[in-house]
């Protein structure tokens, strides 16, 4: 919940889930990437890590990305692709592991690809769990990982699989910036977004229901339909 209005500085309840991407870098005879994903994007997100690292010549490597997660259907998967290419090359050229750094670097790759994002889908790929997210401002972002999980009891979730939406992420997002009814939808979506907490922390089903129903009634009031 919060997935729009957090662009706007409202908090999200972000989670990841069971999917996997997997990015191998090796030694190859030119810069070769193997990929469904677009190889724009892998060849942008690289550009960044060479400018990271200072080189002024990057090796000749061969890329190679394996991905569970469907592209377009709003599941991170840019993100993942991002966060991924950032970490294994930043382990092949200078064997580091910095999850602060990834994060950053793939929130820039990010903005090619969505204009404004709010840092929240890259933050949940890198550190993963259930975590609760806000974009103060374009150099502050806050994560929590929650400190609690989501009870048993609460566990009766099914994913249902409606079709890959027409419009992209940056569309959407642009598309709710010319909402005349934007304050209300930001205000109304955090109400809902704090009460999901609340009903996780407690193990409330009602309350839950009832959260993720009028949650989902603020993001079609204001033209986004999940």
């Amino acid at each position: 919940m919060g997935e729009h209005a957090v662009v706007y500085g409202k908090p999200a309840l972000l989670a990841a889930i069971n999917l996997r991407l997997k990015v191998s870098v090796e030694k190859a005879k030119k810069l070769d990437i193997v990929s469904n994903e677009p190889t724009e994007y892998v060849r942008h997100a690289v550009e960044c890590v060479t400018q990271e690292c200072r080189l002024q010549h990057l090796p000749k490597i061969r890329i190679t990305i394996v991905s569970d997660i469907p592209a377009g259907y709003h599941l991170g998967s840019s993100a993942a692709v991002a966060v991924s290419t950032v970490g294994a090359l930043l382990y092949f050229l200078k064997k580091m592991w910095d999850t602060t750094v990834v994060n950053r670097i793939a929130y820039e790759i990010e903005k090619q690809k969505h204009g404004n994002p709010s840092g929240g889908d890259n933050t949940a790929v890198t550190f993963g769990g259930l975590l609760w997210f806000r974009k103060e401002c374009e150099f502050l972002k806050n994560m929590i990982q929650i400190p609690f999980s989501v009870p048993k009891t609460l566990n009766h979730f099914y994913l249902i699989d409606t079709g890959r939406p027409i419009e992209t992420t940056g569309e959407m997002v642009a598309y709710v910036k010319t909402r005349r009814n934007l304050q209300k939808f930001l205000n109304d979506n955090e109400m809902q977004t704090k009460r999901i907490v609340t009903a996780f922390k407690e193990g409330d089903e009602k309350l839950l229901i009832d959260s993720v129903q009028t949650g989902e009634r603020t993001l079609e009031d204001v033209g986004v339909n999940q």
